[in-house]
Parts: structure tokens; sequence; C-alpha cells
């Protein structure tokens, strides 16, 4: 039976008071999931701090 990886999906948008902590919330509770952190255009170090936490960061600098 194959096995498929288990996917994350953070859509975050100026989250830095929280992002860090849902990070590395879900990497505790699922520690063999890839991470994704969707961030939409943030103005307040969202990716960055996403980044620093374990987390892949893609920016979509569209909104919505």
């Amino acid at each position: 039976m194959q096995k498929f990886p288990l996917i994350i999906v953070i859509p975050c948008y100026n989250e830095a008071l929280t992002v860090k902590t849902v990070v590395e919330d879900f990497a505790r509770v699922l520690p063999e999931a890839q991470i994704y952190v969707f961030d939409n255009n943030s103005v307040d170090g969202t990716g960055d701090i996403a980044r620093d936490a374990g987390a892949t960061v893609i920016l979509s600098p569209v909104q919505g």
C-alpha cells in the first residue's frame, strides 16, 4: 500500500502574533507533516516568523 505525505496548508494574512504557535503546534502533533504557510501579502513579518518556526512559506501577492 502506497503511503502519501501529510501536508498542512495554512493561509495567513498579518498573523505575526499567532503563526509561530500554530506552526509549532502542528509540527509537535504531526511531526511527519510538511507544513506550508501561504502568506497572503502580509506586511507584519508573518512569512519570516513562519519560516523561522519551520514552515515552508509560499508568497501569494494577490489577496483573497
